[in-house]
C-alpha cells in the first residue's frame, strides 16, 4: 500500500520517537556503558562534550554545537535533523539525573531514526 507521507508528518513522528527515547534515558535506566546502544526501533549514541570532535559532516556540525554550548554553560534543547534521505537524529541533552550521565560521565544523546521504519509506522 502506498502512503503520502509529507515532511511534517515525517517530523512529528520523529518527535514522537525522540521524545519517548528521552524519556526512558534520562530515567535511572540502567546498562553497561557504551557509546552506542542498538534496538530494533532505533540507535542511540551518546557523548561526553569534553571529547574531540572528528569529522566534517552534519552529525559532526551537531556534536559540535551541543559541546560547544555545554562546555559554555549555555541551555541546550532537544533538535531534529535530517541527516540524509533515509536517517533522522533527534538530539537531546542528558538529564543530570541519568544513569548515562551520572556513571557514564556522558553529557547528551543522538537517537537515530531510519525514514522507512518511521514511516512504516505512520498511519
Amino acid at each position: 500500500m502506498i502512503k503520502r507521507v509529507t515532511e511534517k508528518d515525517l517530523m512529528q513522528e520523529v518527535s514522537v520517537w525522540g521524545e519517548q527515547a528521552k524519556k526512558k534515558w534520562d530515567a535511572d535506566y540502567r546498562v553497561e556503558c557504551q557509546q552506542t546502544y542498538v534496538f530494533d526501533d532505533y540507535t542511540l549514541e551518546v557523548y561526553n562534550k569534553d571529547l574531540p570532535v572528528e569529522g566534517q559532516g552534519v552529525k559532526s556540525q551537531l556534536i559540535e554545537a551541543y559541546s560547544y554550548g555545554l562546555q559554555q554553560g549555555q541551555p541546550v534543547g532537544t533538535n531534529i535533523q535530517k541527516l540524509n534521505d533515509t536517517l533522522f537524529i533527534y538530539s537531546f541533552p542528558l538529564s543530570d539525573k541519568s544513569y548515562l550521565k551520572q556513571v557514564c560521565k556522558q553529557d547528551f544523546a543522538f537517537v537515530l531514526l531510519s525514514s522507512k521504519k518511521i514511516i512504516s509506522q505512520i498511519k
